[in-house]
């Protein structure tokens, strides 16, 4: 076996060695990959030029309609019939918005014929708050958008307070039609924008501040990684440790992105800005008046541990002495693996001022501090023991007064500049939460603290920012990425394959809003192509190029290349409108194909990919639940605002304010396929899993749900079972049931009335028990469990 391990060792070192990866900071011209000349041709870095518009000999239609019947007719096809108006409806409702049309909307389109009817019903929805809420979590997943840092016992916390505000700058964007190429600068440079009185915008930095909590180099990558995949299509975060295998994207371009992330930081929560007060003054008197109660108890608390923290520490600092040598042959990057810890725990010593021993007596100012140049003197000329005995003796009674040179040692390690004065606010906000020897509701008071920020009606919104350090500095390049190997330093400027000749340094600050205005201009060939690629995608859900996040060498031309770049220069010729872009998509006829294939065009084109028919599309998790929602009549409707958890099963918000753990995300949503919040998120995909129909039949939300529309649909009393039923398809799928439907129904009803009271509470829950399901209640239940709820033709 040890053989065989070996052989495979060997095996795979072989392979890595000729796999053409270039550990270092120079760039292989040889190689394919990095031959920036050769790259241009790629499709996706040529520069984005508007394609004429085919000719088309049909008055219906627009421009998506030319490009996409001239691919078909080149293969002997034609554009599908379109669909039938309660379909189309449905399609583009639940497309613009995530919820249903009404059973009254759509009697009136069906009676509408004017030619104009589809088109008005369209501007409506892109009118309506919806639009914003559903196109703002398609958003949320490029994001990585969750409410917790993913770090259950992280020092300051695991929620981030204010993340709400992001999710409603998002929701606002969309609903405003904000242009994208503003909303991409606003989320990664709004603090450098001038914004006025109103600075709400601040809000849209939660794209760079929200992701998970990581130290600080894995953080970076993680904002590089969500900038260039999720803006530019492009995997820069493989360049972390050499150059790109495939694409034209050296190491020396990570790290120049890397320098100004480098030189970004977020500040503390407690300084977070204040972009909205509540409108209710008394609730804001309320909350400032609990919040001064919560903090004097903290700080009060905080008092006595910091004192007895202070008292413990100095009383070790000859431990700390003892212990140098030692400790400075443990290497910083060694804590990862535990044994920086391991050798703290073992001298009883506290980690945070261990290394601030270390880095002090590493400093000239620490060796010939006069209270330290005695014993580094007697260490430096090997007498250790000598300088042990010295420093054990000053320090074991460090606090009796009569001890000759007590007053020198006192001031020492009261110094502002010593490394064991503390600096008391730091403790307070985040030493205390790392229960320090306090007393048991230390932590309570913290966690109510938190609580009071989200929690209570007069707490201010704040958004979560970062800004600018002090003094900007750009970033080595670290071999291997291996921070402990610091290369060729590079500045920090863009990409070069996106910039080339007119490549610049960045000299404002971090270079934030240098980096943000590349990637909006409209010169960049990436942005429009990605976003609009997305958006097709969102809308039909098979985008043009079926790896939203990678359009990197190895994508192949998408067959509608043309389509896509009419769509992209168009896109940004309409001043970056997204609600634009919808209208181009939904009004084409394209768009309005039906679904059922035509056999002649599946037989040449069974995947679909030049568009003969439009695909058949399954609801996501949050259109279905919200659609559950509205047609029991429960659905609430308010535009923003604090998460809910949507796991009650009497919480009625729509889904997009469910409050997401990503250390622990509700199990209900890894089953109808959310994506995970830890990167930005390519897709979503599909799986068919039974726990989805174990939900449907069995979820408490279900039986709630299904009890109020039941309720609804009966609250006249003596309602005949046929006018139910009708009602209840009325309600559910805006329209009427079919004959053999109502017989079925009726049938249903009938039977299940005369079975036995015991029947109806098998295997329900003690809550639901209490009233089992009647007739009524399980026939809805059985309708809102159907396939034609949450799937659409």
């Amino acid at each position: 076996m040890e053989t065989r391990t070996h052989n495979l060792w060997l095996i795979a070192v072989s392979l890595f060695a000729f796999s053409g990866v270039n550990f270092g900071s120079e760039v292989d011209e040889n190689n394919l990959a990095y031959n920036m000349a050769s790259a241009d041709t790629h499709w996706a870095f040529v520069p984005l030029q508007k394609p004429a518009v085919p000719y088309m000999d049909s008055a219906t239609g627009n421009e998506v309609d030319a490009f996409v019947l001239k691919k078909l007719r080149e293969e002997g096809l034609n554009l599908n019939p379109s669909t039938d108006k309660r379909s189309l409806l449905r399609r583009v409702t639940y497309g613009l918005t995530g919820l249903p049309p009404t059973y009254k909307e759509i009697t009136a389109f069906e009676a509408d014929n004017s030619p104009d009817a589809y088109e008005k019903f369209v501007e409506r929805l892109l009118d309506s708050p919806a639009y914003g809420e559903r196109w703002a979590r398609h958003w949320l997943d490029v994001a990585r958008y969750a409410d917790t840092k993913g770090r259950p016992n992280f020092r300051d916390g695991n929620r981030y307070s204010y993340a709400h505000t992001y999710r409603d700058y998002v929701i606002d964007a969309f609903n405003e039609d904000k242009p994208y190429d503003e909303f991409i600068i606003e989320q990664i440079a709004a603090d450098h924008l001038d914004l006025g009185a109103d600075n709400s915008e601040l809000a849209a930095l939660g794209f760079l501040t929200l992701g998970k909590a990581m130290p600080s180099d894995d953080l970076i990558d993680d904002q590089i990684d969500s900038i260039t995949r999720g803006l530019q299509g492009l995997t820069v975060s493989c360049a972390r440790c050499h150059d790109h295998k495939f694409d034209p994207i050296p190491t020396s371009d990570y790290y120049s992105l890397h320098g100004i992330f480098k030189s970004t930081f977020t500040p503390k929560e407690e300084e977070l800005p204040i972009i909205r007060y509540p409108k209710n003054k008394a609730d804001y008197e309320s909350y400032l008046a609990d919040a001064a109660k919560i903090q004097k108890r903290i700080d009060i608390v905080a008092e006595r541990i910091i004192d007895t923290w202070i008292w413990k520490e100095r009383s070790n600092a000859g431990v700390f002495l003892n212990v140098y040598e030692e400790a400075m042959t443990i290497e910083d990057d060694l804590s990862v693996t535990g044994e920086f810890t391991v050798f703290a725990q073992s001298n009883d010593i506290s980690q945070e001022i261990l290394r601030l021993w270390i880095n002090y007596l590493k400093t000239e100012e620490g060796r010939s501090h006069p209270v330290l140049k005695e014993w580094f003197e007697k260490y430096a000329n090997g007498d250790r023991k000598a300088g042990e005995e010295y420093y054990n003796e000053l320090f074991k009674n460090a606090m009796n007064e009569e001890l000759e040179g007590y007053e020198d040692v006192r001031a020492f390690l009261a110094d502002s500049e010593g490394p064991l004065n503390p600096d008391r606010e730091l403790m307070r906000t985040n030493w205390l939460a790392r229960k320090i020897r306090e007393p048991e509701n230390a932590g309570d008071m913290m966690k109510k603290r938190d609580e009071l920020e989200w929690s209570h009606p007069g707490a201010p919104y704040r958004a979560h920012v970062v800004a600018d350090i002090a003094e900007p500095q750009d970033s080595p390049i670290y071999i291997r990425g291996n921070l402990a190997t610091p290369g060729e330093i590079v500045p920090r400027q863009f990409l070069e394959i996106l910039s080339r000749s007119n490549r610049k340094q960045y000299t404002n600050g971090s270079g934030r809003l240098e980096l943000a205005q590349e990637i909006a201009n409209k010169n960049n060939p990436l942005t429009a192509r990605v976003f609009v690629n997305r958006a097709w995608g969102w809308h039909t859900g098979t985008p043009f190029v079926d790896t939203p996040s990678d359009f990197g060498v190895r994508t192949t031309e998408p067959a509608h290349v043309d389509l896509l770049n009419w769509l992209a220069a168009s896109f940004i010729e309409s001043g970056w409108s997204i609600k634009a872009l919808h209208k181009w998509i939904v009004l084409s006829q394209t768009y309005r194909q039906s679904s059922t294939p035509n056999p002649e065009a599946l037989a040449k084109d069974s995947e679909n990919t030049l568009w003969h028919h439009f695909p058949k599309m399954r609801l996501d998790f949050e259109s279905m639940r919200d659609t559950i929602l509205k047609v029991a009549g429960n659905l609430d409707q308010k535009l923003g605002g604090v998460q809910v958890d949507i796991t009650d099963p009497t919480t009625t918000r729509r889904t997009i304010y469910n409050f997401f753990d990503r250390s622990e995300p509700p199990g209900i949503f890894r089953t109808f396929d959310h994506p995970s919040p830890n990167a930005t998120s390519p897709a979503r995909f599909e799986t068919i899993v039974p726990q989805q129909a174990l939900f449907m039949i069995n979820s408490q939300f279900m039986i709630h749900q299904a009890k109020q529309l039941a309720n609804r649909v009966t609250k006249d009393g003596g309602v005949s079972a046929e006018f139910g039923i009708e009602k209840m398809y009325r309600d559910i799928f805006q329209r009427k049931p079919s004959q053999e439907e109502i017989a079925i129904g009726m049938d249903f009803v009938k039977d299940f009335e005369s079975y036995p009271d015991s029947l109806a509470s098998r295997n329900r829950s003690e809550i639901e028990t209490k009233e089992p399901l009647n007739a009524w209640e399980l026939y809805a239940q059985l309708v809102l469990s159907s396939n034609e709820l949450i799937f659409l033709d």
